[in-house]
């Protein structure tokens, strides 16, 4: 039986020893096993910071059961400045309830600083501006903790503000600290602490004016929760195999810091499957949930509008424009958002031209409810211009073109059941129906 009886680290110019050390499972004075070499190869790839890592015997000429192993690294770059554009076409913000078909272009910009003093920590700043938003992030993620290999700890920072629902611009500040441990490639556990201050600014708010005090109330959030992460795609951004499923849970009270006592729970699926060399079947399911509880004055308060359920738009029901779906003001017709959410898509994915071209057709349906307990899954019909707890169904066709950043995306969605809404005119009451011809364009594929 061979046994180690050294150690030698090469190539790290940067990163401290005891970094590398702390992953290795090959040990001074320990039996030399091939399957320790590999997993410690695989911890130091993990880390993030090595391009390379090779692990081997030091030859001899004569044969010796005490063996030398040699850890040589290939340090990565330690700084890295990511930047983006684009633009997406769709109804978005205007002085109607169902928006104006516009395009929204938008830049974003990340610096990111690997393997900081040595410790394979990082440090990224990151910034984003379009029509319907604009803000910064900072993230800082110690990796591994120095007594727990397997746990990491990650601290968030971001300031934006939103204008993507309709009916309300929001301001936020949110930080959060969260710790993270990978059980396999595949799958990621969660749990978190997060404290966030949204404010609604009142002169932007497109409902009742009764309603207004209530709802552009500052909001303080503080929610503990925890969150699990299976992802078995061959390709996050384009995938064509495997699975994606997400779980996860929160609860905020106001022990933590909240101004409102709810559980939320949120829960996804998506699954990809080869019907042939080229055609995909892909679908994904999303069910969310969110319920006041307390005492009947914390009942009463409900939910902060900014906290509520929004869905609609490229990336989800195109049915919708953006985060058009679910129950709206009775007086306005803008969107409010619900406590409840189910949504299901299917898609087929053909591409041709050397896979350069790519045509889906698409269905989904689902909405936003008002509760949970009103949620009616099987009912399709709209009972009233003020009954939106029904689920929609739409269909259509899309067009992809891949480049490096992703697949150009241009879709047509028609809903088959839309919404009818009431709005108050200076004539009386007027009930209209949102357009059941939805456009999209934007960079990726829709899940």
């Amino acid at each position: 039986q061979e046994t180690v009886e050294r150690v030698v680290i090469l190539g790290n110019q940067h990163t401290r020893q005891g970094v590398i050390r702390r992953e290795l499972e090959v040990r001074k004075g320990r039996p030399l096993r091939q399957s320790e070499v590999l997993k410690s190869q695989q911890r130091l790839y993990e880390l993030g910071i090595f391009n390379q890592v090779q692990i081997s015997t030091q030859d001899t000429e004569r044969p010796q059961t005490e063996k030398t192993v040699l850890v040589n690294v290939e340090e990565a770059r330690r700084w890295t400045v990511g930047y983006g554009g684009g633009a997406e076409v769709q109804r978005l913000g205007s002085d109607q309830p169902q928006g104006q078909l516009r395009a929204s272009p938008r830049l974003s910009l990340e610096l990111t600083r690997i393997n900081l003093a040595g410790r394979a920590q990082t440090v990224s700043l990151g910034g984003r501006l379009s029509t319907l938003e604009r803000g910064g992030s900072f993230s800082y993620l110690i990796t591994p903790l120095p007594t727990i290999s397997n746990i990491r700890l990650r601290l968030n920072a971001l300031a934006d503000r939103s204008r993507d629902v309709l009916t309300f611009a929001a301001e936020r500040e949110e930080a959060s600290l969260s710790v993270e441990r990978r059980y396999s490639p595949a799958t990621l556990m969660v749990g978190r602490y997060s404290y966030r201050r949204v404010l609604v600014d009142p002169s932007t708010l497109r409902i009742s004016p009764d309603a207004i005090p209530l709802f552009s109330r500052p909001a303080r959030i503080g929610m503990l929760g925890g969150s699990i992460v299976n992802d078995s795609r061959d390709n996050p951004a384009d995938a064509s195999e495997g699975s994606y499923t997400l779980a996860d849970a929160g609860v905020s009270w106001q022990g933590l810091g909240s101004q409102a006592n709810f559980l939320r729970f949120s829960g996804q699926n998506a699954t990809y499957h080869r019907l042939g060399p080229r055609l995909v079947f892909a679908r994904n399911a999303r069910f969310q949930v969110e319920s006041p509880y307390g005492s009947a004055e914390a009942r009463a308060q409900g939910i902060p509008l900014p906290e509520r359920f929004f869905m609609g738009g490229s990336e989800s029901h195109r049915g919708f424009s953006i985060n058009q779906a679910g129950p709206r003001d009775l007086v306005t017709g803008f969107p409010v958002g619900g406590n409840a959410l189910f949504f299901n898509s299917l898609e087929l994915r053909l591409p041709f031209k050397e896979y350069r071209f790519g045509l889906v057709a698409f269905q989904d349906f689902g909405n936003v409810y008002s509760t949970i307990r009103k949620m009616r899954l099987l009912k399709v019909t709209q009972s009233s211009p003020t009954d939106f707890d029904y689920t929609v169904h739409a269909v259509g066709l899309g067009l992809r073109y891949k480049t490096p950043v992703g697949p150009v995306r241009f879709d047509v969605g028609f809903n088959l059941n839309p919404p009818r809404f009431m709005v108050q005119v200076p004539q009386g009451v007027e009930v209209r129906r949102l357009s059941p011809f939805q456009f999209f364009l934007s960079i990726g594929q829709s899940f």
